[in-house]
């Protein structure tokens, strides 16, 4: 359809019904003989006509809204358009759709107003509404999910919103045209009569998921291509200010390290734009070189990369206001030789690049955006006196002879894609031209089809990814796999945190928790005195990451907390009350803290979120990562999330912005897995090391709050000096001295340094451990044979090359005691041997364990698993109550569920070898299920005979396996086709039929799912299985060897010679005969059991395929005679 129209019909947009049905006509919606009769009502004449007037709309939102126009609706029937109102429950429900515009007053309303306002308006109504908002020049379109109760309407479900948010009437972002256009009805080829198809076709347009997906491709394609293209100061320039590396691998790793850095700054800068703090006209390039710079003066053709975007990195946002000190944001005062400027990064350079060499052009060009601090857009070059000391990274340097060093064409920035030339790609600023961003981050429950903050780290984990050898390839195909989604995060930090707050508030019930975590509940039912020891639980929660990556669950701790404070405390007086009382308490500048504090709490420069968020980063949320780069990103998007919580006022100093916190000592670069070793018994001395140690916390903490370069710079001085009074301190209570160095050498001010250790108490000031250890840590076969020796010094429990078994173990430790350890964690946690040490830690340390394993192939929590994974939620960490604790597992997902209703089972006398102590080596057992736990006890107290007791090398008799399987287990008569994976097992001639049949049976692969990987056969599972007496089988042998006969016969009829395999799939229902017979004859299984056998894994293996009175769900019972039943298995073989 015509763009343009829209374009149009948006910037007409004024009366809201006459512009919202203009609106819908573009969009060829079927309008005819479905639009209201009467179309617009105040907020009393609609809840009037609607019968309900005890609306859970609070004053505020009801003082927000103007108008309420009708403008059409669809429904299922013929039901008269007409009658939209809100039903009685015996009545009949409408399903269908009802359209709406609402005019709200002119002001500006952040993603959860709008959303709140939507839900409650979905709730006077009986279908769901598609609702316009318009305010400010701006209109904002809301769609609400909702799960319809037949029965009672008012149980109705409101799920989650989706929106298309901020449209600019005048200006509307291209993205948003796009967006509208992508909803026309005709394209949607959706039938109005039809909800179902309706809502199903519209949602997938509305996808934030697919256009993640759209954004990735685009921008990992730039990604890939460009870093062969971009030069940066190579890795060796420290020890050779003149030679650059030859090695080309260590060139790209270096270029996609500085790449990587470069997208985080730019993209940050991006959402800083869509906020209105930088200018578009900076990244237009035709407006730049018309007005600002002199094309193609840098001979690598990257002038606006240094001449315009290191100018904004590094001398703009880095750096004070000139409205607020005067002269601060000006050129270096020299271009050759050293000046007294040489070495500081927050002065304008490349003049010679601009206009008529006119400086006003740049500083006039960068005059109006605020001063951040926070240091993104620090420098990170070291340079001095000794130019063979200089560390270049950035190579922010005026010196020609420097040119050669960072290149940075600007085709890569601004080319428009050729689709005519193969390698041809379209200019990153093209790629983000075309996309709309928002500041605020999507939730399970509402969700603005714009690409918010949350992507940094879906883009920058899977970038991340293409510069480690160990998962490079797949990186490249991947879209964005390797970041945990924003569904595990919030189930991980839910569960976490409603443990913590029931384990310190004795008062807190289970279903007041539920109802406090409700997203559509917007009340509480806690007395005063209650909210407030919630409160102040919540402020005094300490919560780790230790592997934080890009920050998917620092930030989704960060964002369930202020929901939770802003359910609590809506207007923030008991979270200002407790930090005002902190700061009596510290009383050194009180007046400046008292009226500093005033101004974050003031509503009128702040919303409420952000004092919630500034103490909540401040004192509550850490993290640890050993990669630079991930590091930086996780406080890229602690920024973003307190940028948006600030409003502008060109009037105040930096317009009202407070400058950014400085979370360096917050996330810190650093091998969690490597510790320094203490002495066991400290010397005297103890109370001064303490005094440094309480001092150095002090000094950290105000540089957290620094706003100045001149005061951060002041309180780094300070540090040093504090960390060498700390390591004579240590070295004088008995700290080796090669240690307390190691201390002492830690500056969390290095941005790009690596500490070799990490110590909560030294890096944090924290040393009882964590309340919550959360987190996705690495896991796979990624220690070497040195890097398994250095860790045995640390750790008891790690007996694998698997690095989850040290960062588990690591974990435990960090944890506090009542403390929660909750992991993403490989899934041979619920099997392998190996982990038996780890798991008997386990569950020696807390109360409770679940841990929950999900397959790769088809439940697949991220988009591209290699390996299979589990959830492990550890909790009440107590050493001294092991007699009582607990250690649940699920079944082996093959297909994904609902995350927030796992079934669990004890895995007591159920492990395997059959022991009672974890503290053997043993496979834990996947249940979930109480069939399964039903089944497996039968199975573990059948026979005290096992398969172990009839293989044997000294029989004459074999049968052919193969010792891997998936979705099938496999025996033969004979050998099947040549592979490693067949092998011969010599059994005890009276059970040879019978090991076949047990082999291919689906209660096998039950068995093997619940203690194995779901596709090796591990000989010691095998081994354990039991087996029937020698008398029970030569009772059965007709059967068992007509069953055998038969099968095997069907089984080689199916045989794939192309593909070398069996499709065991086609034979199921001669499966289904086997299981029959075993289940029923040899173990002698009740009904319900052998259904569940037969029905194992359904999605997977197809469910029960025979046709049997027998298995009429119906009933609880077996209908058919035990005669009856040979006599039917006997007629399907005949």
């Amino acid at each position: 359809m015509d763009r343009s129209l829209i374009q149009k019909t948006l910037n007409n947009f004024g009366n809201i019904y006459e512009s919202g049905i203009e609106l819908f006509e573009i969009l060829d919606y079927p309008l005819k003989n479905n639009t209201f009769s009467k179309n617009e009502y105040d907020l009393e004449e609609f809840l009037d006509i609607v019968g309900i007037k005890n609306t859970s709309l609070t004053k505020e939102e009801k003082k927000y809204i103007e108008k309420v126009s009708l403008l059409f609706a669809f429904s299922e029937g013929d039901e008269e358009k007409d009658n939209f109102v809100k039903y009685e429950s015996e009545q009949k429900i409408i399903a269908g759709y009802i359209f709406l515009s609402v005019k709200l007053k002119d002001q500006e309303y952040s993603k959860i107003k709008i959303v709140n306002i939507s839900k409650k308006i979905n709730r006077l109504l009986n279908s769901p509404a598609f609702i316009i908002f318009k305010y400010n020049e701006k209109i904002t379109l809301t769609i609400t999910d909702r799960r319809i109760n037949k029965i009672d309407h008012d149980k109705d479900v409101i799920e989650k919103t989706t929106l298309i948010k901020d449209i600019n009437l005048k200006e509307p972002h291209a993205a948003h045209i796009r967006i509208l256009e992508d909803l026309n009805f005709k394209d949607l080829d959706a039938n109005s009569k039809d909800f179902n198809d309706f809502h199903k076709k519209w949602k997938a347009k509305l996808s934030v998921r697919e256009l993640n997906k759209e954004f990735y491709k685009e921008l990992s394609n730039w990604f890939f291509s460009s870093v062969d293209k971009v030069k940066f100061p190579s890795p060796d320039e420290a020890k050779n200010a003149d030679k650059i590396t030859a090695d080309p691998e260590k060139v790209r790793e270096n270029n996609t390290q500085n790449l990587i850095r470069f997208l985080t700054r730019i993209i940050f800068v991006w959402f800083l734009k869509e906020k209105g703090l930088i200018d578009k006209k900076i990244f237009d390039e035709k407006y730049i070189y018309e007005n600002i710079l002199v094309k193609d003066t840098e001979v690598n053709n990257s002038t606006y990369y240094k001449a315009i975007l290191q100018n904004l990195f590094f001398a703009t946002l880095n750096t004070e206001m000139n409205r607020d000190k005067p002269n601060n944001r000006n050129f270096i005062s020299s271009f050759q030789n050293k000046s007294s400027y040489y070495g500081v990064h927050n002065k304008y350079r490349y003049l010679r690049f601009v206009k008529d060499k006119n400086p006003n052009l740049i500083i006039d060009l960068f005059d109006d955006i605020p001063f951040l601090n926070g240091g993104l857009f620090e420098c990170l070059d070291e340079v001095g006196n000794n130019r063979h000391h200089e560390k270049r990274i950035d190579m922010f340097s005026d010196n020609p002879k420097n040119e050669g060093k960072l290149i940075f064409p600007d085709e890569l920035l601004f080319s428009n894609e050729n689709k005519k030339e193969k390698n041809s790609i379209k200019g990153l600023f093209n790629i983000l031209n075309k996309y709309k961003f928002t500041l605020e981050e999507n939730t399970p429950v509402e969700e603005d089809i714009a690409l918010d903050p949350e992507l940094l780290g879906r883009i920058f984990e899977n970038l991340l990814a293409s510069y480690n050898p160990e998962t490079r390839d797949t990186a490249r195909k991947a879209t964005g796999s390797y970041y945990t989604p924003r569904e595990i995060v919030h189930y991980m930090v839910d569960s976490s945190i409603k443990e913590y707050l029931k384990t310190n508030l004795d008062f807190i019930t289970e279903d007041r928790l539920e109802e406090l975590f409700d997203y559509n509940k917007y009340e509480h039912k806690f007395e005063k005195k209650q909210v407030e020891e919630i409160v102040k639980a919540i402020y005094d929660i300490k919560i780790l990451d230790p592997a934080c990556g890009s920050g998917a669950f620092p930030m989704g701790v960060l964002n369930r907390l202020v929901f939770l404070l802003e359910k609590l405390d809506p207007e923030n007086y008991i979270w200002k009350e407790i930090k005002m009382e902190e700061i009596k308490k510290e009383q050194k500048d009180f007046e400046e803290r008292h009226n500093e504090l005033n101004y974050i709490f003031n509503l009128n420069k702040n919303d409420a979120n952000y004092a919630r968020k500034l103490f909540l980063i401040e004192n509550s949320i850490y993290g640890v990562d050993i990669q630079p780069i991930a590091a930086q990103i996780s406080k890229l998007r602690f920024f973003i999330s307190l940028i948006i919580e600030q409003k502008v006022n060109k009037e105040d100093k930096n317009f009202g912005l407070l400058t950014l916190p400085n979370l360096e000592t917050k996330f810190v670069t650093a091998n969690t897995l490597l510790k320094i070793e203490k002495p066991k018994t400290l010397q005297l001395g103890q109370d001064e090391y303490k005094k440094i140690e309480e001092e150095l916390k002090i000094i950290r903490n105000k540089y957290f709050e620094a706003k100045t370069k001149s005061t951060k710079d002041k309180y780094k001085m300070l540090d040093k000096e504090k960390r060498e009074q700390l390591k004579a301190a240590l070295d004088k209570i008995g700290f080796n001295s090669e240690i307390s160095q190691k201390i002492a050498a830690w500056n969390p001010y290095e941005h790009n340094n690596v500490a070799e250790f990490f110590d909560s108490e030294f890096m944090f000031g924290i040393k009882d451990g964590f309340d919550i250890v959360i987190g996705n840590p690495p896991y796979g076969n990624l220690l070497s044979k040195n890097n398994k020796i250095e860790l045995k010094k640390y750790y008891k429990y790690f007996t694998t090359s698997d690095i989850s078994s040290p960062f588990l173990e690591r974990a435990v430790e960090l944890t506090k005691n009542n403390g929660t350890l909750s992991f993403i964690i490989t899934y041979a946690i619920s099997f392998n041997k190996k982990f038996s040490r780890n798991r008997y830690q386990l569950n020696k340390t807390f109360n409770l364990v679940k841990l929950a394993t999900f397959d790769r192939d088809k439940c697949r929590i991220f988009e591209s698993m290699s390996q299979s994974v589990s959830i492990l939620e550890c909790f009440k960490k107590n050493f001294n109550n092991s007699s009582c604790n607990v250690f649940m597992t699920s079944k082996m997902f093959r297909d994904t569920p609902d995350i927030n209703n796992i079934k669990y089972q004890k895995v007591d006398n159920y492990l395997l070898p059959f022991i009672k102590n974890f503290n053997s080596e043993h496979r834990l057992p996947k249940i979930g299920e109480k069939e399964n736990k039903l089944i497996l006890n039968k199975l573990l107290n059948f026979n005290k005979k096992n398969i172990s007791k009839i293989i044997s090398n000294d029989y004459d008799e074999y049968i052919w396996i193969r010792t891997s399987g998936n979705y099938w287990y496999n025996a033969w008569n004979k050998k099947p086709y040549n592979s490693s994976e067949i092998k011969k097992l010599y059994v005890d001639p009276v059970y040879k039929n019978f090991i076949i049949l047990l082999m291919n049976s689906s209660l096998f692969y039950f068995w093997f799912r619940i203690y194995g990987d779901g596709r090796h056969m591990n000989s010691d599972i095998l081994n354990f299985f039991p087996v029937p007496s020698k008398d029970t089988v030569l009772k059965y042998h007709q059967i068992i060897n007509s069953l055998n006969l038969f099968f095997m016969e069907e089984l080689f009829s199916n045989f794939d010679i192309n593909r070398n395999r069996f499709i065991t799939s086609k034979v199921k229902k001669s499966i289904d005969l086997i299981d029959l017979f075993i289940c029923k004859f040899i173990y002698d299984l009740e009904y319900n059991e052998i259904y569940h056998i037969l029905n194992y894994d359904k999605n997977i293996r197809g469910g029960i395929k025979i046709n049997i009175q027998a298995f009429n769900k119906s009933n609880n019972k077996m209908t058919m005679s035990e005669n009856d039943i040979i006599k039917f298995i006997l007629n399907e073989i005949s």
